[in-house]
């Protein structure tokens, strides 16, 4: 239940105010006050516009317009990135850390381990080939 109380404020009529204005200023040419404060064409009325979303206008103010799509296409799971790129991102990430102030030597061996980890895998997953197939590649 609401417990809301709403004061609406008492609408006089203005016709006596806008002679005595009109009287003060010694203003020959005044238009009618009703014709000022509703002007001829234009409309009075709100039009409504049902195919409006609130929380799309809600997003387009807030910087959020459009998230919707970005988050429906990132549903879908990245791919896997090969050995040969994570140890590409491994030499860039040892490249930053060693142009670090302060960085612990565990660290630069901690990454230094996992490069060779990673080596390891590179080198076991390849296909060994040959020497007649070698020599047909040649």
């Amino acid at each position: 239940m609401d417990n809301t109380i709403v004061v609406s404020p008492k609408v006089e009529d203005l016709t006596p105010l806008f002679q005595q204005a009109a009287q003060a200023s010694n203003v020959e040419d005044i238009r009618d006050y009703k014709d000022f404060i509703n002007p001829e064409g234009e409309n009075t009325e709100v039009e409504e516009d049902n195919n409006v979303n609130l929380q799309e206008i809600v997003d387009y103010h807030t910087g959020n317009a459009g998230l919707d799509n970005v988050l429906e296409e990132d549903d879908e799971p990245a791919p896997v990135p090969t050995v040969h790129e994570a140890l590409a991102a491994l030499h860039v990430v040892q490249r930053y850390q060693e142009h670090q102030e302060g960085i612990k030597r565990e660290d630069i061996t901690s990454l230094q381990r996992l490069e060779r980890e990673l080596d390891l895998r590179a080198f076991n997953s390849q296909k060994q080939s040959t020497l007649e197939g070698w020599l047909k590649r040649q």
